[in-house]
């Protein structure tokens, strides 16, 4: 979440998602900062220590500095 909270705020919005689905990025923006494209996998580390249902399969999408994107579909194997 390059665009940090700003961010957060319009991809919940655009995917109607309810305020529960971000809560790990808006808890590692909160802990961490922005770090970019990197966050994906602090916010991934969080949701399976917590082994949230939905670390089992999503999407995750990591913006970094300008029009850098990165988006993956991911699900947990075995």
């Amino acid at each position: 979440h390059a665009g940090g909270r700003t961010v957060l705020d319009a991809v919940e919005a655009g995917l109607s998602l309810g305020a529960h689905a971000l809560a790990d990025s808006r808890a590692v923006l909160s802990a961490y900062g922005n770090m970019s494209s990197a966050t994906v996998m602090f916010v991934l580390k969080r949701m399976m220590e917590a082994g949230h249902e939905a670390a089992k399969r999503g999407m995750a999408m990591a913006f970094g500095p300008g029009m850098v994107a990165e988006t993956f579909r991911f699900s947990v194997a075995g």
